[in-house]
């Protein structure tokens, strides 16, 4: 796999309807990793996860970490081509790592938070995903959160997802 450095370009920030293709590329890059890196389970997150949920051409990721140390994990991933962000995601007890990849002439930008098992992160995003495909209002309502949030800030991550953060949080409480 070649890894590409992270691409900035605000093309990548545009929401955009739903590419089985995701999918794919998602599969390439837990085969890429899992054959690499031991201990660790790769999870596709976010919006290309869910099947018809228009969102950001990005692949998020979660890099769930069996046994060993993260920051080892952040290691052996940069390693392989990854690399790190000054993004506000960065923290100890939940390492980033990022990049990008071409596939057929188009670039796709990857996102690897990086977890134990036990991390809220890994529980509610199984959650959430499962929730979005199994319940269309679910989808609509997020959608329009990512619209707003969008419309808000397109360039800035930490804003854009702060002011999803309310829907999310009413989808999985009015799951419960």
């Amino acid at each position: 796999m070649n890894l590409l450095p992270f691409d900035e370009d605000l093309s990548h920030r545009q929401i955009m309807p739903y590419q089985p293709l995701y999918q794919l590329i998602f599969n390439e890059v837990k085969v890429f990793v899992e054959g690499r890196v031991p201990n660790v389970s790769m999870m596709h997150i976010g919006s290309t996860a869910v099947f018809d949920l228009r969102g950001k051409p990005m692949i998020d990721t979660i890099a769930v970490v069996h046994g060993g140390d993260l920051i080892d994990v952040r290691r052996a991933l940069e390693k392989l081509g990854f690399h790190r962000r000054d993004v506000w995601t960065d923290i100890e007890t939940k390492p980033y790592v990022c990049a990008s990849i071409m596939h057929e002439r188009e670039r796709f930008n990857i996102n690897i938070h990086i977890c134990k098992p036990d991390y809220p992160l890994v529980q509610d995003a199984v959650r959430f995903i499962k929730l979005l495909n199994e319940n269309t209002e679910y989808r609509r309502a997020y959608e329009k959160a990512k619209d707003d949030a969008h419309h808000l800030a397109p360039a800035n991550s930490e804003i854009y997802n702060q002011s999803k953060e309310e829907t999310i949080l009413k989808i999985l409480d009015a799951a419960k």
